[in-house]
């Protein structure tokens, strides 16, 4: 048996299946449905493709989306589209925005302690 999976148009895969394998998905369609099995499959796939792609085409992480979230935030900004759909984005933003962040709360440090300095 072979599971085709169509990656786009005219871009097939076509992944060998092992006869037990084969078996056991054939006694899991009569236990549930089709439908419950393509549900779970597409999960799954989506998952292992997932892990197939360059590591800056991934999904960011949470940690990611927050603190170029908080970035965009404190420097009035919106985020682009690319920051949400891909972890290299989300990288290059952060390192983009985070040393503007700095600096700035790194001036305001300097002027309150200019402020409240006594004049000699």
């Amino acid at each position: 048996m072979r599971v085709r999976i169509e990656l786009r148009e005219g871009v097939c895969v076509d992944v060998p299946i092992e006869s037990r394998l084969h078996e056991a998905v054939e006694i899991q369609i009569q236990r549930y449905s089709v439908d419950y099995l393509v549900q779970r499959a597409s999960r799954a796939i989506e998952d292992t493709l997932e892990e197939l792609v360059d590591w800056d085409l991934r999904r960011p992480t949470a940690a990611q989306l927050n603190y170029a979230r908080a970035l965009a935030a404190k420097l009035g900004l919106e985020l682009p589209n690319e920051v949400f759909l891909f972890k290299g984005s989300a990288h290059d933003y952060i390192q983009a925005h985070a040393p503007i962040v700095e600096k700035k709360k790194a001036a305001q440090t300097a002027r309150a302690g200019n402020s409240t300095s006594s004049p000699t």
